[in-house]
């Protein structure tokens, strides 16, 4: 019999594409408000995508991800701040409105832009692409 102890992070995780999983920002227990600074982690979108955040029965966080050709429209409904990943996307830079964005290595993160008043609920991001990566 072979076995071996291995740290959570340390398996592989494969994902389908047009796939959103959301990454909670603690790791320390598993019993907390998973919809508190959760990034949404978007693969390869190649249509639509979307994902909730249930806190007991009610939806906390609705997320909704839609490429149109090379544009990607994001639409967010959520109790808390939030980003979102685009992971190992092919664009170096993207034209936003509605978010500021910032490059990770091969992925885009996207972080709302914040209203003087406070955190505003319902976020819609649009993205262009300006330049392709050239291989």
């Amino acid at each position: 019999m072979v076995s071996e102890i291995l740290r959570l992070h340390a398996l592989a995780v494969f994902v389908r594409e047009n796939s959103v999983i959301p990454k909670g920002a603690r790791e320390d227990c598993p019993d907390y408000a998973y919809e508190e600074q959760v990034e949404f982690r978007v693969y390869e979108l190649k249509e639509r995508a979307d994902c909730r955040i249930y806190n007991r029965s009610v939806v906390t966080a609705d997320f909704e991800a839609v490429r149109r050709e090379e544009n990607i429209a994001i639409t967010v409904r959520a109790e808390k701040p939030f980003t979102v990943r685009m992971v190992n996307q092919a664009i170096r830079e993207w034209r936003a409105s509605g978010a500021d964005v910032t490059v990770d290595g091969k992925d885009v993160v996207l972080t709302p832009q914040r209203r003087k008043d406070g955190f505003d609920r319902d976020v819609t991001i649009e993205l262009e692409p300006v330049h392709l990566f050239m291989a």
